[in-house]
């Protein structure tokens, strides 16, 4: 075969290739269509397009799907529209944005006539959210009036919620965020805490550095420790006696070693002179002692509504913690001693740091989960 002739085969395949893939994509958009899975056939078609790769037929489907999926949000918008619920607004708001962002795609394959709808989509979605925004300021500044004249801080939080959602929906200006602001203060409900150890004084730093990584906001609630001013309700924690008691267990066995004293001569029958080694059995107590650390503190919360604005129980809590030192000792002969095993008079059985921090956090995880 020539060169000339290869590359003339080559060129009739990656046509007929070309042909045959156009074909099946052809056919794959339209048979998404006709199962009525029109953004999928939509999307498809777009992509294609794009590439600029497209037949009349691309564009008939294009059509068919865009005026189906058109058809079908405008149902739901119908049977929305028919309330006077705001949250329906916003949902009729949701598929002219939905809307919206499919035709954006589509928009540069649109004849005149679709790009005219298309437009007007857009039209109809910023007329619907300035209605939805207008709405959410009128209920936001009666809420906060509410508020105003009768301190009802549900009231603050009803309008600090709709200043939210006239920010979202494009509000914006000096008054919007003042006006936030003011029902934001009014909604928070101000929660003062302190915890303290008056009886161990030298873990009062402790307590402080752990409980006061507690401030904070959530939600309306607006958590202070130490606080100077007025609040709502007040958590006063008091750490009781740190009690730890020390109890010991001890089991002992006896060892003991024959050791070589010295030596004594005699005599054999013979007249030899012989060294007889001379032997002393030596004794001694290994002693196995156990003491065992049992902590127990206790923390009582005292808690005090002020306002009448959140509803807190007072409470006792309680961690305990246990510590094992093991250690061996031996009374008796030296020469005894077992090699074997490790001896000390000094056992180093000083765990109380570890228990407090133990118990504190225990204490602080409970007060977290049960207050916060």
């Amino acid at each position: 075969m020539t060169f000339t002739k290869a590359v003339k085969n080559t060129v009739r395949f990656s046509t007929y290739f070309f042909a045959v893939l156009v074909l099946i994509q052809c056919k794959s958009t339209k048979t998404l269509l006709e199962k009525g899975k029109y953004e999928q056939a939509y999307t498809a078609v777009v992509k294609k397009m794009a590439k600029g790769k497209q037949t009349r037929e691309d564009k008939n489907i294009l059509y068919a799907a865009f005026d189906a999926i058109y058809s079908e949000s405008n149902q739901v918008m119908d049977k929305l529209s028919k309330s006077s619920s705001i949250s329906d607004l916003e949902l009729i708001y949701e598929e002219y944005s939905y809307l919206d962002e499919l035709a954006s795609k589509g928009k540069p394959y649109f004849g005149s006539d679709l790009r005219t709808r298309v437009d007007s989509i857009g039209l109809l979605k910023a007329e619907t959210k300035t209605t939805i925004r207008d709405q959410y300021w009128t209920f936001a500044k009666e809420d906060l009036a509410k508020y105003e004249a009768k301190n009802d801080k549900s009231d603050a939080q009803q309008s600090y919620a709709y200043f939210k959602k006239v920010k979202k929906y494009g509000g914006n200006s000096a008054e919007l965020d003042s006006l936030t602001e003011i029902a934001l203060q009014g909604a928070l409900v101000r929660i003062g805490f302190n915890a303290e150890a008056p009886f161990d004084i030298r873990y009062n730093w402790d307590i402080d550095t752990k409980f006061s990584r507690l401030e904070g906001q959530r939600g309306y609630l607006l958590y202070i420790y130490d606080p100077s001013g007025k609040m709502d309700c007040f958590l006063d924690v008091r750490f009781e006696n740190l009690n730890i008691i020390e109890s010991e267990q001890s089991t002992s066995y006896q060892v003991s070693e024959r050791i070589q004293t010295g030596t004594t001569t005699t005599t054999d029958e013979e007249g030899n002179v012989i060294e007889v080694p001379s032997y002393e059995e030596v004794y001694g107590t290994v002693f196995n002692k156990t003491i065992v650390f049992d902590g127990r503190w206790s923390a009582s919360v005292d808690a005090s509504s002020i306002t009448g604005d959140c509803n807190y129980y007072s409470n006792r809590i309680t961690a305990t913690d246990q510590r094992t030192c093991e250690y061996n000792e031996y009374t008796g002969d030296h020469r005894a001693k077992p090699t074997n095993v490790s001896f000390t008079n000094f056992p180093d059985c000083d765990f109380e740091d570890e228990m407090v921090d133990e118990m504190l956090d225990d204490i602080f995880r409970d007060f977290r989960s049960y207050y916060f």
